[in-house]
């Protein structure tokens, strides 16, 4: 997991291809016991793959990281304190939000694709992601790496927090132990 924080930064400096994502969503699957990851894409496909637990950690910390370090919120700069105070009263917020429901997981095993892949709007299924870059900045970006292929979803810093809010909420409902790292996270 590597994480960027300044704007400017280019977390691509490798030659991979980039597919851009407009959507994400998470899910939990109990025999697999991973998070299954759904983007669709702006090409008007899909793609699918796991993250294993401890990726989904250092997902989870470093967006909280992240977050924390954003000082600059709405064009104002706020301190240390009014920081954590927005991050609490905008994670409440969000947290509340209802969420679209999550897709069934995938069906197909880290193996196969779907027979229809070669249609525009097919799902691909392709495995476990094996790293996540994340950088902040004017927009946000999540950089998701597998088989060879950058898959990105760029948002406002808002939006993140809900990804951020999502993935949370997915681990937990996992079961899975997710430390809360700062005094503005809960679930």
């Amino acid at each position: 997991m590597t994480q960027n924080p300044g704007p400017n930064t280019n977390p691509n400096n490798n030659s991979n291809p980039v597919e851009k994502s407009n959507s994400i969503t998470f899910g939990y699957s109990g025999t697999e016991d991973r998070i299954w990851v759904r983007m669709l894409l702006i090409s008007k496909g899909e793609v699918r793959f796991w993250i294993s637990r401890r990726l989904t950690k250092a997902v989870y910390d470093g967006m909280a990281g992240l977050l924390q370090k954003s000082k600059v919120i709405e064009g104002k700069e706020l301190d240390s304190e009014a920081l954590e105070q927005h991050l609490k009263a905008e994670f409440f917020e969000l947290s509340l939000s209802t969420f679209d429901p999550a897709p069934p997981p995938p069906t197909s095993s880290p193996n196969q694709t779907p027979s229809n892949s070669d249609s525009p709007n097919a799902s691909e299924f392709i495995g476990l992601c094996h790293s996540v870059t994340l950088t902040s900045g004017d927009k946000w970006l999540m950089s998701f790496t597998t088989k060879g292929v950058d898959y990105q979803l760029v948002l406002e810093r808002r939006s993140m927090l809900k990804v951020f809010i999502g993935l949370l909420k997915t681990s937990a409902n996992a079961g899975w132990d997710v430390p809360k790292t700062h005094s503005w996270i809960y679930y």
